[in-house]
C-alpha cells in the first residue's frame, strides 16, 4: 500500500468515525433518549417499562465500532503532525477519550438491557446519573486531545488545523460547566474538525517536523 493510499484509508476512517457514531445515535433513540435526570418517577417508569427494540442494538454496535475508527484516525493524524512530548500527550488523550467513551456506551447498553426486565426507578436514576458524569468526562478528554494535537499542529506549521483545534478546546472547556446541551453541542465542532483534518492531511504532504525527525532517529 502506497503512502498516499494509506493516508486516504486513515482519513476515511476519521470521516467514518463521525458518520458511524452519528448513525448509531440516530438508530438507538431508546438508549440515548431517556428522561431527564429531573424527570418524575412516572416518566422514568414509563421509559424503562418495555424492552429495547432490536434497531437500537444495531445503533449501539455501530457506536462501539466508531471508537476503533477514531483511534486509527488519531494515531495516524498525530504521526503526520510530528513527534515528541506533544505527540505522546495527544496519543494518551486519544486513548483516554476512547476508553471513557466505551465505558459510557457500555453503561448505556447495560441500562437498556434491563429495560422491561425488572429495572426499578431508583436504580435507573442512579445509573443514569453515573453515566451522565462519565459522558461529561468525555468532553474534557476531547478538549485535552484537541489542545495537545492543536499545539502539535502549530509546531509543525499546520496553522489552520492547530488554531481551530485549540479554539474548539477552549470553547469545550468553557461550555462544560454549563452541564447542559451547550456542552454537548461542542461535540459537533469536534466532529467537524475531524472531518476537515482528515481531508486536509490526506491531501497534503507530511509535516516538516515529521519529515525532519525521522532521519535523525534513523541515524541514532
Amino acid at each position: 500500500m502506497t503512502t498516499r493510499t494509506s493516508d486516504r484509508v486513515y482519513a476515511g476512517l476519521g470521516i467514518t468515525f463521525v458518520i458511524t457514531l452519528m448513525a448509531g445515535v440516530l438508530l438507538s433513540p431508546d438508549l440515548h433518549g431517556g428522561p431527564d435526570l429531573n424527570a418524575s418517577d412516572a416518566q422514568y417508569a414509563a421509559s424503562i417499562a418495555h424492552p429495547i427494540a432490536t434497531i437500537n442494538w444495531v445503533g449501539a454496535y455501530l457506536e462501539m465500532i466508531s471508537v476503533g475508527c477514531f483511534l486509527a484516525f488519531a494515531v495516524w493524524a498525530i504521526s503526520r503532525l510530528g513527534h515528541g512530548p506533544l505527540a505522546q500527550l495527544s496519543r494518551i488523550a486519544a486513548g483516554a477519550y476512547a476508553a471513557v467513551t466505551v465505558a459510557s456506551l457500555g453503561l448505556f447498553d447495560a441500562i437498556g438491557y434491563r429495560h422491561g426486565h425488572g429495572l426499578t426507578v431508583p436504580v435507573a436514576r442512579t445509573l443514569d446519573a453515573v453515566n451522565v458524569g462519565v459522558y461529561v468526562g468525555t468532553w474534557f478528554l476531547t478538549a485535552f486531545f484537541l489542545a495537545f494535537t492543536g499545539a502539535l499542529a502549530l509546531h509543525s506549521g499546520r496553522r489552520l488545523i492547530g488554531s481551530s483545534a485549540i479554539a474548539i478546546a477552549v470553547v469545550t472547556l468553557a461550555a462544560a460547566p454549563a452541564f447542559n446541551g451547550l456542552g454537548q453541542t461542542t461535540s459537533f465542532l469536534f466532529f467537524l474538525w475531524i472531518i476537515a483534518t482528515s481531508v486536509a492531511l490526506a491531501r497534503s504532504p507530511a509535516s516538516r517536523t515529521a519529515v525532519n525527525t525521522l532521519p535523525a532517529r534513523q541515524a541514532a
